[in-house]
């Protein structure tokens, strides 16, 4: 299987700011699941390719340091 560039969300001032946010009323609201274990707003930690058209997305909780990966479609 042939590797597929990925693109890094851009920045805004100190804030990735995933593509799919860019050009919505406020671009630094990024979307925060709850922590399945403690409740918290977790954090996206990283973004990588899954199958085509799909990226995995890694959340980390900054409370508990519980972690999350979900399959998202992109197109």
């Amino acid at each position: 299987m042939a590797e597929r560039p990925i693109a890094l969300p851009p920045e805004i001032g100190s804030i990735a700011v995933p593509s799919s946010d860019i050009g919505q009323s406020n671009p630094k609201e990024i979307e925060r699941p709850p922590c399945s274990k403690c409740g918290t707003p977790m954090m996206l930690a990283r973004i990588e390719p899954d199958e085509p058209d799909h990226d995995k997305r890694t959340y980390e909780c900054p409370k508990c340091e519980h972690a999350e990966t979900v399959v998202v479609k992109y197109k």
